[in-house]
This record gives C-alpha cells, sequence and structure tokens, in this order.
C-alpha cells in the first residue's frame, strides 16, 4: 500500500530491532520500522541473518536485500544459478583432469638418496652422442635428469661466475648452459621431430645446448629423429629416456648405429644407500627391503601399510602400461597369469610348455609375452651356462624380477621374513640385481648365467667378466653350502657363498672378504 507522500511505501520486512517482520516506511533509501522507529540505514542486512551478525556502523554501505531483490523479482534467478555453477563444476573437472595428466611428469618428490650416475653425469651427457636411459616406470628416470641437468647448469654458472671474478670483468645473466626438455606423449613434440624437415629443427632446437626428451617411447621412429638432431647438432648432448624398449630400442637400434650409448636405472640400489647411511643401518633394514623392495618412493614412506598400498597401486596402474599401450595386446589377463606364475618360480629353471599350458597360450606366444617383460624392465632373464660337458643344461632359463617388492605386489604377500616360506627365493632374486646393478654402474661387462646338470648338479649363479668365471651360491644364512666338485675340477674358477652378512662386502669391496 501506498501512503499520502507518493515518494514512501509502508510494507512487511525484517526489523533487526524487533527481531520481526514488522510494517516498515521505505522513502528513499530508509527503511523505518513503524513499530519501533529503527532506521535501517545505518545497518547492512541480510536474507535469513542473526542479530549479532548485523553490523551498527553508521558509514558503512548498505546491502539490503528486500523482496525487491534480484533472486525475488527475477523468477529464473535460481535456475539460471544453478547452470551457472553446474557449468562452473565442469570447466573444473577439465581443469582437474588437465593439472592430473600435467602431474604424471612431475618429478617425484626428491625423498631419496642420490643415484650413482649423478657422481658421474658425463656418463648421461655426451656430445656427439644419444645417450639412451632404460628403467622400469618410477624408479627415477626423470628426477636423474632433473637433477643431473639442474646440477651441470649451476656449475656450469659457478665457473663463468668465477671467471668473471678472476677477469675483473661483470658475470653475464642468463644460464650458461641451455636445456630444453620435453615429453614423449606430447603430441606437438612428436609432430615437431616427426616432420623431419632440417629447417624445422634448427628453428626449434638450435639455442640449446642439451636436448632432453623424457618417455621418448611414444614419439613414433624416434630413431630416425635422433639420428637427424644428432647429425644437425653434433656440439649437443641429447638424452632420451624410456621405460620400455619395446619401442624405443626398436625405432632406434638401427638408425643410431654408432651414435648411441644405452644407460640402465634400476630402483635403488645398496651401494647407492651406502653414499648417506652406514651399512650396519642398511644391514638391519634388508628384511625390509626383500618384503617391500627398493623403488625410490617405497624407502620415502614409513609404514608398512603405506608402502603395501603404493606397491599395490604400482602394480595395478604402472607395471603393464608400456606393453598394453605400444603391443596393443588383446588379452591383458593372460600376460598377468604369466607374471604370476613367474613370481612363484624365482629362483627355479622355467618351462615355456609348461607356462604354456597353465595359461591356454601357445608357446610361441608364451615366449613373446616373456620378451616383452623383459623389455618393460618388469623380469629379468639369465640362461644357463654351458661349455664343455654334455651334461650341462644349456637351453634352460630362470626369471628374476627387477624389483623383489614388485614380485610380492604380483602374488600380494607382504609378510615378514620370519612368516615367509619363500626367503630364499627372494634372497636370490635380490642379490642376483644388486650384483646387476653393482656392474652396470661400474660400467663392467660381464655375462650372467645359472649352472646345473642334468644329474642336478647346480650354482645359483655364474658371473663371466673377461673370460674369467666365478661362481656363486646364495643363501640366506648357510655360509657352508655345498659347492660341486665338477664345477670345480672343469673350470677351476672361484666359488663362494652369498649370505645376508656377507653381501655388502662383496657389493662394497668386491669380495667376500669384509
Amino acid at each position: 500500500m501506498t501512503d499520502k507522500n507518493a515518494n514512501t511505501e509502508i510494507r512487511k520486512e525484517f526489523c533487526p530491532n524487533c527481531e520481526a517482520e514488522t510494517p516498515c516506511t521505505h522513502e528513499a533509501e530508509l527503511f523505518v520500522c513503524d513499530i519501533c522507529g529503527e532506521d535501517f540505514a545505518k545497518y547492512i542486512v541480510s536474507r535469513n541473518c542473526n542479530v549479532s551478525d548485523v553490523s551498527v556502523t553508521q558509514d558503512v554501505s548498505i546491502d539490503i536485500k528486500t523482496g525487491r531483490s534480484v533472486e525475488n523479482t527475477n523468477p529464473d534467478y535460481y535456475k539460471q544459478e544453478i547452470a551457472r555453477l553446474t557449468a562452473l563444476v565442469e570447466r573444473l573437472k577439465e581443469d582437474a583432469e588437465r593439472l592430473a595428466k600435467y602431474c604424471q611428469h612431475i618429478p617425484m618428490p626428491d625423498t631419496t638418496c642420490g643415484r650413482m650416475y649423478e657422481l658421474e653425469p658425463s656418463s648421461l651427457l655426451r656430445k656427439g652422442k644419444v645417450v639412451l636411459l632404460y628403467g622400469a616406470r618410477r624408479v627415477g628416470k626423470t628426477m636423474l635428469m632433473e637433477r643431473v641437468l639442474t646440477n651441470t647448469q649451476r656449475s656450469a654458472a659457478q665457473h663463468q661466475d668465477q671467471a668473471a671474478a678472476n677477469s675483473g670483468a661483470d658475470a653475464k645473466n642468463g644460464p650458461t648452459v641451455k636445456v630444453f626438455s620435453g615429453v614423449g606423449d606430447d603430441f606437438e613434440l612428436a609432430s615437431i621431430l616427426g616432420s623431419r624437415k632440417i629447417e624445422t629443427y634448427q628453428l626449434f632446437f638450435s639455442l640449446y645446448d642439451i636436448i632432453f626428451i623424457d618417455e621418448a617411447q611414444y614419439i613414433p621412429e624416434i630413431g630416425a629423429c635422433a639420428k637427424l638432431l644428432i647429425d644437425l647438432f653434433p656440439e649437443k648432448s641429447i638424452v632420451l629416456t624410456g621405460s620400455s624398449t619395446v619401442n624405443l630400442s626398436q625405432g632406434s637400434s638401427e638408425p643410431l648405429a654408432g651414435r648411441s650409448i644405452e644407460r640402465r636405472l634400476f630402483p635403488i640400489s645398496l651401494l647407492e644407500l651406502r653414499q648417506e647411511r652406514a651399512w650396519v643401518d642398511i644391514y638391519r633394514e634388508i628384511e625390509s627391503y626383500l618384503v617391500f623392495g627398493l623403488y625410490p618412493e617405497v624407502l620415502g614412506l614409513g609404514s608398512a601399510a603405506e608402502k603395501t598400498e603404493y606397491l599395490v597401486n604400482l602394480r595395478n596402474s604402472y607395471l603393464f602400461k608400456d606393453i598394453l599401450a605400444l603391443e596393443q595386446l588383446r588379452n591383458s589377463q593372460k600376460l598377468q597369469d604369466i607374471v604370476r606364475l613367474l613370481a612363484f618360480q624365482v629362483g627355479n629353471e622355467v618351462s615355456l610348455n609348461e607356462l604354456a599350458t597353465q595359461t591356454g597360450l601357445s608357446k610361441n606366444t608364451v615366449q613373446r609375452y616373456l620378451d616383452l617383460l623383459e623389455k618393460a624392465f618388469i623380469i629379468k632373464k639369465l640362461g644357463a651356462f654351458s661349455r664343455n660337458l654334455r651334461s650341462e643344461i644349456s637351453k634352460s632359463a630362470k626369471y628374476y624380477f627387477w624389483d623383489v617388492g614388485v614380485r610380492n605386489a604380483v602374488i600380494n604377500d607382504f609378510r615378514p621374513v620370519e612368516l615367509r616360506n619363500d626367503v630364499g627365493a627372494l634372497w636370490e632374486n635380490f642379490v642376483v640385481m644388486e650384483l646387476l646393478k653393482k656392474y652396470e654402474y661400474e660400467h663392467r661387462y660381464a655375462n650372467f648365467y645359472f649352472w646345473r646338470t642334468y644329474d642336478q648338479k647346480e650354482l645359483d649363479l655364474v658371473i663371466e667378466e673377461n673370460g674369467v668365471l666365478s661362481g656363486y651360491e646364495i643363501k640366506w644364512r648357510d655360509s657352508t653350502a655345498k659347492i660341486p666338485k665338477l664345477w670345480l675340477d672343469t673350470y677351476k674358477g672361484e666359488v663362494s657363498v652369498i649370505t645376508k652378512e656377507s653381501l655388502l662386502a662383496l657389493l662394497e669391496h668386491g669380495t667376500l672378504q669384509p
């Protein structure tokens, strides 16, 4: 209703003084309660507010939501708000997906020890060479390269500053070593490299001293691309990393003949742990390493539950990713079945016919799957040593896992060592891989075998280096293992027993004597 004065209006509004809706006179920007005479102009009033929420500041801006507020005068207001918020949620989902994809390429938290290659960065950065750095997913290839590249730039800058200080000149701004860093599943990078045009390569890469491409196996014909790069820029260092040799080695082996160097990065080695920990501390943790392995992120986790969760997620999300993506296998379950069967046969000879029978696959398909698993750095094959005796087995093979934590994840067994009946197999797997790590990082070129005869005489491990044979029996506790006399008489090589107590001395000193 309207007052005599055309500029005034009487209606019910919420009076903060009366704490109720009362008849109020509305004139210009003022609301005056007809009951108590309170002037609303000195309040900021929001719908459904409490009296304690009302400001009594005199000179504050007025924000009064009344029956004529936009949400009441526009009948579609709330529908429009819901539509707006729904669209916002969808945009946030899209942003989250893009962020998740980006985060896949962010290096894992730097919570572990340094790697052996950091002590010798020249082994990864070779001018005029393409370094192919292989390793399983999540072993730290990206982090390693980020560290090496950062340290290289820092060292070059310090050298430049020192040279400037010695000459009395002003130090130059900006990095002295320029690095290009890309990821193999980047469509634009794949398109640039795939063009294989000299002018394109010169446009995008000529300004850099180092070219680093992570997970390069996803770039089609990467070998031919890398060959053109190194031929155009022989003064540069090029590093390609790959978590599978399925595509990277096939696409690069022939084009890069004579132009490439291969390196392998394993899960953390005991020798790398030794850089920051005493042997006595490492010795105390060996039983934990046998259960959870030595993946970098595992070592940064505190509880057994956290380590178990990480390894199970690794198994489910990453273990077969490259094989399935690059080979487009039709039956991934069969592949997992083979891995599970191998996990139960660690330390024993593996029969292809038996695997074929148990999985329902042909022998050739089983052989192909084993080859793919080895190229994805899930398993490692050791062949049989045979040279002089007709009684020696020559065509058999054993398979070990690159990491015993992954092996235990495959069979869902994370029990402590004292409750296990497979500790001997775990220890054999662990020792073989630690020795492989040692030889790789020390650039020692040797062949690893096992030895067995048809009448069950055997050695767990035979290493042939520069024509010299060394035999090993691998025992968790028993240091008095019997050495086959036939081996001693035939090959005259040194034979030792590797136990929990003697492994650390062998790794550090190259001998079982501490």
